[in-house]
């Protein structure tokens, strides 16, 4: 990267580049080998020897795929299936990858004469790559996103679940699709049954099972999952992000291609358009302390893929903060900003048309209820070490760390990080950005400027191109106190510790679960204690659930006491819950906040407790069925 002005209105730009006869060169051919220092082997697979203590790696496979879901061996043969996404970012410019960005594929591995031989093996040969559009029919055949495998070995033949075209492929011998069943929305996992003939396929996002009947490769019965908690918005948003055949030219891409599961695919993309228009940015956008120089260029360089995680509150949208919506992202303009990316499903998924404005709208009103999950690195007790707490003083001080003129905290403002205002930061960086925000910075961690191999291509800043934290804030806009570069770099390494475990908006308690008997030692106990510790201080919900003579049994922990799914039940202390029982095992979890009635005392959340359902003759799971209206009393009443 170049440390220049822009050149004829153009922001000057990193390169994406890969590996060609030793050399690190981009898609033009320039030859950028003298700029990077590292190694990139691109390690896939790996083959681990499970006989020995060390569970030792024997093999490293590379080239496999770009994002991998699923692996399997081949009953018999040996071979390793394993299903993916191959990702084309390598090719700069929008235009070049419109409906034709990733490929679906099954990448075999084969091993011979000491080495193993990789053989990708694309799913949708049928698509004419060539044009940028696509009919029905041909959308139809398409298998996007393949994930679960499952083998018929006495037919020689396996099953890939075609998670966002509501399809299973019917794979031959050396992976070919010759068939495909439709199911429900969301294939993801299979489990085949050779002795019935029948293929179980688990449709994730409409909560199904599918029966198949293999032999004449038809769907013979749908069975729902008991009570589907998932909103109306989310259902009604949902296909926007995963449906690949209604929202793209040839069916086989989504925008879930990139955004994986609604979060990263670990990539930078060139999304440049060279007869794009130059927009100015809404003045309300700008930071007036640091104030932006350029416009919203239409070739905009490589940028990393975002997260659809944690947006709400967070507008204007992307790296430039270019998806501003017709309001200029004024605050609780979030859908607004968001139905900004309908443009993306003309110029890139290669529609004739972009989606209505009720369906953008749905999407916005589903994406913003996606939220990051607990920072792995945020202690359940949520205190800081030493380092992160002298790093946490430092961000949060006043010193004017950037060009003299304002704070780390300032710019980065709890509780997501940002300020959401569009800032110049030196000719290193090459354009304006908004403020990042800091919530998934420890997903970044992979890249470093120093020789040898490396885990990931792409690190820090919009791009990838800034190894680590420390390497962005040695950048020659940012100032420390002390007069060396060695003092200086820990307050850089101190930062560093603090963003690394920068609260996500989910408290690290959240998904904890620990499993005791009564006569379980103190270990055990304590941690329990401190779960109900962080659900008093409303970090979570303390569910605790156990089988009792045979049934579920549900508790939910409030001040200080859990109160049971049976109004009958009187309420109970920890040790007492413990030892009601027997020595029956009771299982203690911290869920979301406001999730707990549902998990642990009223899973339909009809206003009847689980308990009293199953007491009364209604079922706990169908908020149509409730208990006749003189046992409801009688439940209400706990008599």
């Amino acid at each position: 990267k170049e440390n220049l002005p822009p050149v004829d209105g153009r922001p000057s730009q990193g390169a994406i580049v890969r590996r060609m006869a030793k050399r690190w060169r981009d898609f033009d051919g320039q030859d950028w080998s003298d700029a990077i220092a590292f190694d990139l082997p691109d390690y896939d697979v790996f083959v681990i020897d499970v006989s020995t203590d060390d569970f030792s790696v024997t093999d490293k496979i590379s080239g496999v795929g770009t994002v991998l879901f699923d692996i399997v061996v081949t009953p018999g043969r040996g071979e390793i299936w394993v299903s993916n996404i191959e990702a084309r970012n390598f090719t700069p410019r929008e235009g070049r990858l419109r409906s034709s960005f990733a490929s679906n594929r099954i990448t075999r591995l084969i091993h011979g004469d000491g080495k193993w031989k990789i053989h990708p093996v694309e799913l949708n040969r049928h698509v004419d790559t060539r044009s940028t559009s696509g009919s029905e029919k041909e959308r139809a055949l398409s298998v996007a996103q393949p994930m679960g495998i499952a083998f018929d070995s006495s037919r020689d033949m396996a099953y890939v679940a075609g998670f966002a075209s509501g399809k299973v492929a019917v794979l031959g011998r050396d992976a070919q699709v010759i068939d495909r069943i439709d199911v429900g929305f969301g294939p993801a996992g299979l489990a085949f049954d050779p002795g019935r003939r029948r293929l179980y396929v688990y449709n994730h996002l409409d909560a199904t099972i599918s029966v198949v009947e293999t032999d004449h490769r038809r769907v013979v019965s749908t069975v729902a999952l008991r009570h589907n908690s998932v909103t109306d918005v989310i259902k009604s948003g949902r296909p926007l992000l995963f449906d690949a055949r209604a929202f793209s030219a040839h069916g086989t891409l989504s925008c879930a291609t990139c955004h994986v599961f609604a979060d990263l695919d670990g990539l930078a993309w060139d999304l440049g358009k060279p007869d794009g228009p130059i927009v100015e940015i809404p003045k309300n956008l700008i930071n007036e302390v640091i104030p932006v120089t350029q416009a919203f260029h239409p070739l905009k360089g490589p940028m990393m893929t975002q997260s659809l995680r944690g947006l709400r509150d967070t507008t204007p949208f992307h790296w430039r903060g270019d998806r501003f919506g017709r309001n200029a992202a004024v605050p609780g303009g979030d859908v607004e900003s968001f139905k900004d990316f309908d443009k993306v499903y003309v110029d890139l998924m290669g529609l004739d048309e972009a989606p209505s404005d009720t369906q953008m709208d749905a999407f916005a009103k589903y994406a913003l209820t996606i939220q990051y999950p607990p920072n792995p690195n945020e202690a359940i007790d949520r205190k800081l070490s030493p380092t992160r707490e002298s790093g946490r003083t430092f961000f949060t001080s006043q010193f004017p760390v950037d060009r003299g003129a304002i704070s780390c905290v300032e710019c980065h403002s709890p509780p997501s990080g940002t300020n959401r205002r569009m800032n110049f930061e030196g000719f290193q960086l090459s354009r304006d950005l908004k403020t990042p925000h800091l919530r998934n910075i420890y997903q970044k961690v992979g890249r470093f400027e120093e020789s040898g191999p490396q885990i990931s291509g792409f690190g820090m800043t919009h791009d990838g191109g800034m190894g680590t934290v420390v390497d962005f804030l040695r950048l020659n806009v940012f100032e420390f106190p002390d007069e060396t570069m060695a003092k200086n770099d820990v307050f850089r390494r101190n930062l560093n510790d603090f963003v690394m475990a920068f609260p996500t908006g989910m408290a690290p308690a959240v998904g904890r679960q620990v499993t005791i008997r009564p006569n379980d030692g103190a270990g055990p106990k304590d941690s329990v204690s401190i779960l109900m510790e962080r659900a008093t201080l409303g970090d979570c919900d303390l569910v605790a659930r156990a089988r009792i003579d045979g049934e579920e049994r549900g508790w939910l922990f409030r001040d200080s006491i859990f109160t049971g799914d049976r109004s009958a039940d009187s309420t109970l202390r920890f040790e007492a819950l413990l030892k009601r029982y027997g020595n029956a095992p009771v299982t203690f979890l911290c869920v979301p906040p406001g999730d707990g009635v549902r998990s642990a005392l009223d899973r339909d959340s009809d206003g009847h407790r689980d308990g009293d359902e199953r007491r009364f003759g209604s079922d706990p799971t169908d908020s149509g069925s409730v208990p006749a209206p003189e046992l409801a009393k009688r439940s209400r009443d706990g008599t």
